[in-house]
């Protein structure tokens, strides 16, 4: 297995026009942006008056929602359990975040006054560490610390001890001729640490033996859950294990050269920083692959407990040098618009889930036992996507604007918004960001990417963020549709080029059917993995309630709603058509915002 050159050209890119001289803003344009305006006010007032207090099925889902901070009159929706958690500690997260960045930029500061650039590197890095120990010590208490370090302590010893030095120093032993074998031998550790902490709940120290049972008793702390952050926890091993694999097994092949030759070609490249493609591929020395090192990039609070992804490589290159986009002398404008994008992003969740409740009224089940309309039911399963959307942007931006300001520069997660998304491989490149580089950097493109068995690799890959996601039966026919969903779309891309028929007058119109097939697919295939629509209060269906909600939206006798939800997302994919060309046209394009 080679590291991945490039990892991150887009695979197949549906969303990649070529500038045409045609103008943008035509009347055909306005009439597709008045009606996709329309329709979205008709959803918004539906979902809004459906989730009024006057309704009847009001009282139905009323003891799934809390008192307002605003109003005690007014109600907000809090049911959901993810955002809910995080909606509640932020009140502990933002004075921790503040304390965290303080100390750090202080010391950071203070050694680069001085100029002692490796002084300043381990420093930070001890500082990193030991904020994180004692933040962990607190959070899961002692037990719970030392049953997450043994376990990460077992694959550094596992991958840098008994393979990667055995290597070196004794190259004809039995671990040493397993050195090739450490990119398996870390996925299967791995994946038994997470199946095995999942199944379990952790572990106790008295299963080990009797004599270390008093270490289960030391103590707990404000999360039981030491093993729940788990599964980020396994994507940054397996980042740390194939990285050291790749730098141990590249030594004296060029790697370095290569790098050499992409710092002189690339414009962003220059002695004293490097491009996030430079960090990711460019190996670390090799006494940069230490235990404390490990233990930080592992541990560090701002990603720790929902990311956004990066790499070993790309995080210890940031802690030796900060990139300038993370330095307020340089770039306070910038900085501080993403804090206003913050708090806007969180002021918009706030609104919507004190004007809408959504999540309630799926989980409670209620939009079973009414005779909603065709539309109300559509709108349910809409905005109960849009729900997801949202809170997962608020969580993922607050976290990736902590360690911005701690100087770790990480990609931003959620790139559009939700609703301008046509094309399903597109869609996946703009949602969990960083989790999707990841899978390409370490799944896809050692799996042989678009030119291996290309099924096969979209199964294998869907199947793992899946399980990832939890093991469950939703989650698993989520990821295997959505391999089969994109097949279709990679033919269309492939035996009709967009170069090749874009001239035809009606070439966009034959386009924005497929964008309506796709959309559809799309939202049918989330809501079974990931909607709240349940079975009734306190349940989840195994199809996520969609078998239930299809037959409500399309049948015979709601013929019109079925052709207006055509023409609103036709309308809609023409307008992000539009979108598309004109980001072309800037100068960027669609590549520039990935």
């Amino acid at each position: 297995m080679n590291p991945p050159q490039n990892a991150y050209v887009r695979i197949a890119d549906a969303e990649k026009p070529e500038a045409t001289t045609k103008p943008i803003l035509t009347r055909e344009l306005y009439a597709h942006t008045a009606v996709t305006a329309l329709c979205m006010a008709a959803m918004l007032w539906c979902i809004v008056s459906f989730s009024a207090k006057s309704r009847p099925e009001f009282a139905s889902y009323a003891y799934m929602l809390s008192p307002s901070w605003i109003n005690s009159q007014w109600f907000v929706d809090n049911s959901d359990s993810q955002y809910a958690s995080f909606r509640g500690n932020l009140r502990i997260l933002i004075p921790l975040m503040a304390l965290h960045v303080v100390l750090s930029n202080t010391l950071q500061s203070f050694y680069q006054s001085k100029g002692d650039v490796v002084k300043a590197f381990h420093t930070r890095t001890t500082f990193t560490l030991i904020f994180s120990v004692v933040f962990f010590l607190v959070y899961n208490g002692p037990s719970g610390f030392l049953k997450l370090c043994l376990a990460l302590a077992l694959n550094y010893y596992l991958v840098v001890y008994v393979l990667g030095k055995s290597s070196v120093n004794s190259p004809n032993t039995f671990p040493a001729r397993l050195f090739s074998l450490i990119p398996i031998i870390s996925w299967i550790f791995g994946m038994t640490l997470l199946v095995f902490t999942n199944y379990y709940r952790g572990f106790q120290f008295g299963w080990i033996s009797s004599f270390l049972s008093f270490l289960d008793s030391l103590g707990s702390g404000i999360n039981h859950g030491w093993f729940d952050p788990l599964r980020f926890c396994f994507l940054r091993m397996i980042s740390f294990d194939l990285d050291f694999y790749w730098k141990v097994k590249g030594d004296g092949s060029g790697s370095n050269q290569q790098s050499k030759e992409h710092t002189t070609t690339c414009q962003e490249c220059n002695q004293s920083h490097q491009c996030s493609k430079s960090r990711i591929e460019t190996p670390l020395d090799r006494q940069d692959y230490n235990l404390v090192n490990y233990f930080a990039y592992l541990l560090y609070i701002p990603l720790y407990l929902a990311g956004p992804i990066i790499s070993y490589n790309d995080f210890i290159h940031q802690l030796k040098s900060r990139p300038p986009s993370t330095t307020p002398k340089t770039h306070s404008k910038q900085i501080l618009t993403y804090i206003a994008r913050w708090v806007c992003s969180f002021l918009l969740m706030e609104l919507f889930i004190h004007s809408t409740f959504v999540i309630a009224i799926a989980k409670s089940g209620v939009w079973k036992q009414t005779p909603l309309t065709a539309f109300e039911v559509a709108c349910l399963g809409y905005f109960n996507l849009k729900h997801i959307w949202l809170k997962l942007l608020v969580i993922w931006r607050f976290f990736r604007l902590w360690a911005m300001l701690d100087g770790i520069e990480t990609v931003e997660n959620m790139n559009r918004c939700m609703t301008n998304n046509y094309s399903a491989s597109g869609f996946w490149r703009s949602w969990h960001r960083s989790f999707n580089r990841w899978i390409i950097r370490y799944i896809y493109v050692p799996m042989g990417g678009s030119k291996g068995v290309y099924l096969l690799n979209l199964l294998v890959t869907f199947t793992f963020v899946a399980v990832w996601h939890d093991l469950n039966l939703n989650l698993l026919a989520w990821g295997w549709l959505i391999s089969l969903s994109i097949i279709p779309e990679t033919l269309a891309m492939k035996y009709f080029p967009h170069k090749r028929l874009q001239s035809w007058a009606h070439y966009k119109h034959v386009c924005g059917l497929g964008a309506v097939a796709n959309i559809l697919l799309m939202i049918a295939v989330n809501i079974i993995g990931f909607g709240a629509v349940a079975g009734g209060a306190g349940s989840k269906s195994a199809d996520g309630g969609i078998m239930t909600m299809i037959p409500l939206i399309f049948n015979a006798n709601n013929l019109i709603t079925f052709l207006g939800i055509f023409v609103f997302f036709f309308c809609l994919s023409q307008v992000q058509f539009a979108y598309r060309e004109w980001e072309v046209r800037k100068g960027g394009g669609v590549s520039a915002r990935d």
